[in-house]
């Protein structure tokens, strides 16, 4: 077990998912910054319950929290943990410079090396996170989808999991503190400074939509300016660069 202020994370070599792992724990009445770190998961999942490929040696981590404020603040609380895991690569990958995607990924290089996953269950919000560590296998790419990188295919051969989990939790825990006292206008701030494709032409695959990035509202939603010069609020979608393959 690892510990940090109230904040803690318990391992197991083999789940389903870590998230499955910490909802067990939060119906059990589970405090914030309860955390749970698995080796390999059979069954891990992304947004819109897609397949997260979780082969050992990569990090995957959940973590209790229980907001007291109101359930549709909670979503906004992605883009805290976002930048929680962008220091955390930050730290490890000093010569690249990590880039937090709408809505829940981060890039380096333009490639997808982590991903988030908010759940709430009663009045409980899980956080997953997981980041790609060991090397990433030629059959992992997804056509139509961002491709994948690591750690290791970025040159880091010393990080383990564990110790990424440690570094993350610490910058978890003090970024949920900052939004719990200041809201998310810091937040949004500080995200946009990081933000992959920002002013650049984008498509929402969902949709179809295409327009020029311009950021966040206050409410997290992605802001696109279209041809016409309409600007769009997108409140869910997968986003890639006008023109890209990946």
């Amino acid at each position: 077990m690892v510990t940090s202020a109230a904040w803690t994370f318990s391992t197991a070599d083999v789940a389903k998912s870590s998230s499955d792992l910490a909802r067990k724990a939060a119906l059990d009445g589970a405090p914030t910054g309860t955390g749970f770190l698995v080796g390999t998961q059979t069954a891990g999942r992304g947004r819109r319950g897609r397949t997260w490929i979780s082969p050992q040696g990569g990090m995957y981590l959940s973590f209790v929290l229980r907001p007291d404020y109101d359930k549709h603040l909670w979503p906004l609380l992605s883009f805290v943990a976002a930048l929680a895991a962008r220091e955390t690569i930050a730290h490890v990958l000093a010569s690249h410079r990590p880039k937090v995607k709408w809505p829940n990924d981060i890039l380096v290089n333009d490639r997808k090396i982590c991903g988030i996953l908010l759940e709430g269950v009663e009045d409980a919000l899980i956080v997953g996170t997981g980041i790609n560590v060991a090397p990433i296998k030629a059959d992992t790419a997804m056509p139509g989808h961002i491709q994948p990188t690591s750690l290791v295919d970025l040159g880091d051969n010393v990080t383990t999991p564990a110790l990424l989990a440690a570094d993350y939790m610490d910058n978890l825990a003090r970024r949920y503190n900052m939004f719990n006292q200041t809201a998310f206008a810091p937040i949004r701030d500080e995200w946009m400074r990081h933000a992959a494709f920002l002013n650049q032409n984008v498509t929402v695959m969902d949709t179809g939509l295409t327009g020029r990035f311009i950021g966040i509202d206050d409410d997290g939603s992605m802001m696109l300016v279209d041809a016409s010069g309409k600007t769009h609020h997108i409140t869910t979608g997968d986003v890639v660069l006008m023109g890209d393959g990946n």
